[in-house]
């Protein structure tokens, strides 16, 4: 055996922690069977479980980068996703390994992501001989991760001259190993006291806590957010936006709507014949419901994008659901991650908000459709109609505003405003809105659509009462979703068997309707009779306040229609918003 084959066995066993003794194992009170991922939170009961979970959630194969940077074959660069034409002749042997754990943890944390592997020159020094994460678990395993080659030499060694030198560890190697363990035991022992200390310092600050909210409650909100100065409106908004989908109860609330989420597996389920073998795009995933429905339609790949908390749950969802081979979870906005696939084959999101257009998600999907949609591909849905009818329902509208002036034997009258000034979310009872016929205010064909057309400009509407009302009470907006096969059928049509509607007197779903109540002061005439219409023009913008809210402006008059001329009863104006 060579010199350098010698030096590197003894540093393979220096560090081998097979070896080690009882003492030292003990000593070090590694907790066993947690082994964490490199890249998340998640932790597994043995290294193979942590080590596949890596490779199929982040296309991390450590076996293979090991054996590839231990043969003389080209290393894949997990980083960048190209293959470099660069070999080794230096098997990688314990110690490299060790190197090789401790600076793929490094990496990860710094860069938030996969780490360059392109070249050796982290193997050199003794940098990363210092555990980059106490009690790591994966170092003690590394036996495990030991070549075939390794063992062979291992065996062969033992049965000659060579025993003693195979064995033996330098007095420098035991040092540095020594060192890497009371740094160990100490890093334990810091967490110890900061745990202790910690507990102390939260009583403190819960016996001020009255005082420390008095004193932030007088504070400008950019001295209570600092990380907010110098961030535009639109970052602001977006931030707000995404960490609402970070908590369970939204998602909840959205999968327990059967018409919405069976609409979308209906779909999904009665067309496989389009989803077999195709690319699919999942813009806003959410938990990755309509993802696996795809997945299990027979499609061959599926790409499931959010920019929220939510895909690190969507993650092991997938995985627990046995589909990690078929979809893949990216973390970011569609318009900025970028997809491993240049086309799609199909797009389908749940993006509708409250009133069809509130949170402004419908223009990432087309965004995404207008970057990554093939020519003949498919959006799913494929249609979408906004609705408006005029509300006159005394009982309804009582229940929503005169609530507020008897509350327990109080007024809250400034409540009672915010019920004019805002469009509220509510079942309106169907009685309400059939006195007049309803109005299509906005068609959404979205293989066409562009994005200007998602504001509606003094559209003009015209309403014709089929019974006497005493008074005009508000208007109502609702929404109807189609999904169609094809790119190109009869858009508006009233027979596809695919799709939902969230109209009064259907089945409710989350989204309600939205409710526009008009101000007493702004209502001076009553009633209005059969026959008799009501026409105006409504505007629906994002608001000034936020980009992903709305604001809905409605201008109306009565007329009344006589042979010679036409007479103005009444007429009103009035701005809700939705927020």
């Amino acid at each position: 055996m060579d010199e350098s084959s010698s030096s590197e066995t003894q540093s393979l066993e220096a560090l081998n922690l097979e070896h080690t003794s009882d003492d030292d194992m003990a000593g070090s009170e590694i907790e066993q069977g947690k082994f964490k991922c490199f890249f998340d939170e998640k932790e597994f009961p043995d290294l193979q479980k942590m080590l596949d979970y890596c490779n199929w959630s982040y296309g991390f194969d450590l076996t293979r980068i090991k054996d590839d940077m231990g043969r003389q074959i080209p290393v894949h660069n997990c980083r960048f996703g190209n293959v470099l034409t660069q070999s080794h002749d230096k098997e990688l042997d314990e110690i490299g390994l060790i190197k090789l754990v401790n600076y793929v943890r490094s990496e990860s944390r710094r860069i938030d992501g996969l780490p360059d592997l392109s070249s050796r020159l982290f193997l050199q020094g003794d940098e990363y001989l210092k555990p980059t994460m106490a009690d790591d678990a994966v170092l003690y395993s590394l036996s495990e991760l030991a070549s075939d080659s390794a063992t062979v030499t291992k065996q062969e060694a033992v049965g000659t001259d060579s025993y003693s030198i195979l064995y033996k560890k330098t007095e420098q190697e035991m040092r540095l190993w020594q060192k890497a363990k009371e740094e160990m035991l100490h890093m334990k022992a810091q967490m110890a006291d900061f745990l202790k200390n910690s507990q102390a310092t939260f009583d403190q600050l819960q016996d001020k806590r009255w005082e420390v909210s008095q004193a932030f409650s007088e504070l400008p909100i950019k001295e209570i957010h600092p990380h907010l100065i110098g961030q535009s409106k639109e970052d602001d908004d977006d931030a707000y936006y995404f960490s609402w989908y970070n908590y369970s109860a939204i998602h909840e609330t959205m999968l327990k709507d059967k018409v919405r989420t069976g609409a979308y597996r209906d779909f999904v389920y009665d067309n496989k014949d389009i989803f077999a073998g195709k690319v699919v795009l999942d813009v806003g995933c959410g938990t990755g419901i309509l993802s696996m429905f795809c997945a299990k339609a027979g499609a061959a790949k599926v790409i499931a994008v959010d920019n929220s908390g939510i895909i690190d749950k969507t993650r092991e969802i997938v995985f627990e659901n046995g589909l990690d081979g078929i979809i893949q979870c990216l973390r970011g906005k569609v318009e900025e991650v970028k997809l491993p696939v240049e086309k799609v084959d199909i797009i389908i999101s749940e993006w509708m908000g409250y009133c069809l257009l509130y949170e402004a998600m419908l223009e990432s999907v087309l965004w995404a459709r207008d970057r990554y949609l093939a020519e003949d591909g498919l959006m799913v849905p494929s249609h979408a109609s906004l609705y408006l009818s005029p509300l006159a329902d005394p009982d309804f509208v009582d229940n929503l505003a005169l609530f507020w002036q008897d509350i327990y034997g109080f007024q809250m009258t400034c409540m009672q405003r915010k019920a004019y000034e805002e469009v509220m979310i509510r079942t309106v009872p169907p009685p309400g809105v059939q006195r007049a016929n309803k109005i299509c205010i906005l068609e959404l064909p979205l293989h066409d659509t562009n994005r200007h057309e998602l504001e509606l400009k003094q559209k003009e509407f015209a309403f014709i009462m089929k019974e006497d009302i005493d008074t005009l009470d508000g208007f109502v907006i609702w929404f109807d979703i189609k999904f169609d096969r094809t790119r190109k059928p009869d858009p508006w049509r009233t027979d596809t068997p695919w799709g939902f509607t969230t109209a009064p007197g259907d089945l409710n779903t989350h989204w309600q309707q939205g409710v526009m109540l008009i101000a007493p002061e702004k209502n001076k005439s009553l009633k209005i009779s059969k026959g008799e219409d009501v026409n105006g023009y409504i505007t629906v913008k994002a608001a000034a306040s936020s980009r992903r809210a709305l604001e809905i402006d409605i201008t109306w008059n009565k007329k009344e229609i006589s042979s010679t001329n036409v007479t103005s009863n009444f007429k009103g104006s009035q701005t809700w918003l939705l927020q």
